[in-house]
């Protein structure tokens, strides 16, 4: 899907909403295309609130642990790592971690990849912290050892 596609889309997407409903799975499954081809262009925030309203869709029923909600997730974290919002991209990737799980059960090869990843995040996040602390205990060193 490309740009050129949004506008037939997004004509698609109002018939569906029209025809199914706002939470028919046709209807959230076209919602995060919209998504990914919003943000492929650069429409951040309108990709971020559509991939946020499928999520939302998707865990209201029977679908909360379908592989369409984990691509709807798996879209909204990619948006908050591009945001820099490293707190929120864990906070999805451990929901991920979570349905993934349920999906195809704990010993899936993919539910361990997800783990990774979300251990990859953790230290990530917790880096630039450990760093800084590190500095500022030797900073506090340094001028214990001077004074």
């Amino acid at each position: 899907m490309s740009a050129s596609d949004l506008p037939s889309m997004i004509a698609t997407l109002n018939s569906y909403e029209s025809m199914f409903g706002p939470y028919h799975v046709q209807t959230i499954a076209l919602t995060v295309q919209i998504a990914r081809v919003l943000w492929s262009v650069g429409e951040t925030h309108a990709a971020q609130r559509l991939s946020e309203r499928s999520v939302r869709c998707l865990a209201r029923g029977r679908d909360e642990a379908s592989s369409l909600r984990i691509s709807a997730l798996t879209t909204l974290r990619d948006l908050f790592l591009e945001q820099g919002d490293s707190a929120k991209a864990i906070a999805v990737q451990k929901e991920i971690v979570e349905c993934l799980t349920r999906l195809a059960g704990a010993s899936d090869p993919r539910v361990a990849n997800e783990k990774s990843d979300l251990a990859n995040m953790l230290l990530e996040e917790t880096q630039p912290v450990k760093v800084a602390t590190t500095a500022v205990q030797a900073g506090v060193r340094l001028r214990r050892m001077s004074a």
